[in-house]
């Protein structure tokens, strides 16, 4: 879906990571150790299907995912997952990935750090999370039964 659908909504080259907001949504659900799992499975079929460098993708969703797991509260999920938490969560977790993935794909030895934080981490992060912000609004409420 990520390979498929995200070049149709890319904007001048930065494009929303759908894997992310999965992610942060699996690891908010399930625990930190089912989310750096799931981020490993993820980055790495990302890395087979994209023909990526392998282990790129594997790296920066396998940290995506350890660091939305400490976000995970047993008695909070639902808070997490329908609050605007969960975009500030996916803004900070779709940066970190970002980051680490253009690093580690790149070619050059002399990184650019404020091109790279910037242009290559914060702006396709914030659109990751403006994206989330999709989940927040239509999201069936549930109706506490007493």
């Amino acid at each position: 879906m990520q390979a498929a659908i995200v070049p149709f909504i890319t904007v001048n080259g930065i494009y929303p990571d759908l894997l992310i907001i999965f992610l942060v949504y699996l690891s908010l659900r399930k625990g930190q150790v089912f989310g750096t799992v799931s981020g490993f499975v993820i980055g790495f079929f990302f890395d087979i299907f994209t023909g990526g460098m392998l282990g790129a993708a594997m790296f920066s969703k396998t940290l995506a995912g350890f660091t939305a797991g400490y976000f995970f509260n047993e008695n909070k999920v639902q808070y997490n997952l329908n609050s605007y938490l969960f975009v500030l969560i996916v803004l900070f977790c779709g940066a970190l990935d970002s980051m680490f993935y253009q690093i580690l794909i790149s070619k050059n030895i002399e990184i650019n750090f404020p091109v790279l934080f910037f242009k290559q981490s914060i702006l396709p992060a914030a659109y990751t999370s403006i994206i989330s912000l999709i989940w927040i609004i239509f999201k069936p409420k549930r109706e506490a039964h007493a």
